[in-house]
């Protein structure tokens, strides 16, 4: 009886010792929807906050405002962000001057950094006639796509996405931009290269109607983390061996999988030159379209 009350003694007390680290997430513009990125979040801090001994209690927020989660970060209220690149590259330098590593959320079907596919129906055109009926289709969330197709655009033609196609539709599902480029004439879509040829490698029909036209560089990452140089070493090891160790997938898989994760994987900055480099491009040729 004696121990057990040690014990429960010792476990309270070490609660109370316990180090909060805090996870901020943009919800706008991520790979899944606002309410699965919302409870995969709880459902993995939960699972690590109900391990014995952890020494550390996990507390989430997932941000409306990409600005309050930025300003929050550089006043060291939250320890790991997460943002989209280009939410990262817009506050880039203060970001950075309080960030000790970079990480990033590899997409389920996708590599750490990938690229991006346009495709269209083979017995469709693409023209700049404005009374020609052409619809484009992107997945939900994934602003990167379209900055990609916004910047081929402006580079080939001068003119945005948006003035070139009749419809802009956002899909739930990636499957469904090939089948709607397959069964459509005038259908255009933007997709993940490695969801392209697993969808023909399933069904090798849809290359009879399907053609790809236009193909980006390996430059596209789904997401910028970064951890907070406050952080002590012995909380960042932790929370990156309890992440990234396949010892501890028991403890992430159902929060993982609901949110589309495959992996949490390092980066160096100079990995993001390249899409940096052309975001840079894209922004000049903005400009001067307008």
């Amino acid at each position: 009886m004696k121990s057990t009350v040690v014990l429960l003694l010792f476990l309270f007390f070490n609660s109370l010792l316990a180090k909060d680290i805090y996870f901020g997430m943009y919800a706008k513009k991520f790979h899944v929807t606002e309410k699965e990125s919302s409870l995969s979040l709880t459902i993995w801090a939960d699972k690590l906050n109900n391990m014995d001994d952890l020494g550390i209690t996990i507390k989430t927020k997932l941000y409306q405002d990409e600005e309050e989660l930025y300003l929050d970060f550089i006043k060291g209220k939250v320890h790991f962000a997460s943002f989209p690149s280009s939410g990262y590259l817009k506050y880039k330098v203060d970001l950075l001057k309080n960030t000790q590593q970079l990480f990033t959320f590899s997409i389920s079907g996708h590599e750490k950094f990938f690229s991006y596919y346009l495709i269209k129906n083979k017995n469709g055109q693409l023209n700049l006639d404005k009374n020609t009926i052409k619809n484009i289709y992107f997945k939900k969330n994934e602003g990167t796509a379209k900055l990609w197709m916004d910047h081929l655009m402006l580079t080939k033609h001068k003119l945005s996405y948006k003035d070139i196609f009749n419809k802009v539709y956002d899909l739930k599902k990636q499957s469904l931009l090939v089948y709607k480029v397959f069964f459509g004439k005038e259908n255009f879509a933007v997709l993940p290269k490695s969801i392209y040829e697993t969808i023909v490698e399933i069904n090798p029909q849809i290359i009879k109607n399907v053609e790809i036209i236009e193909k980006s560089e390996d430059i596209f990452v789904s997401s910028v983390g970064l951890i907070h140089k406050s952080l002590e070493k012995e909380y960042k090891d932790k929370i990156l061996l309890l992440t990234m160790d396949k010892k501890y997938e028991y403890l992430r898989k159902e929060a993982f999988e609901m949110s589309k994760i495959s992996t949490m994987e390092l980066i160096e900055e100079k990995e993001l030159i390249d899409f940096e480099n052309m975001y840079k491009a894209y922004s000049l040729l903005k400009r001067k379209a307008k």
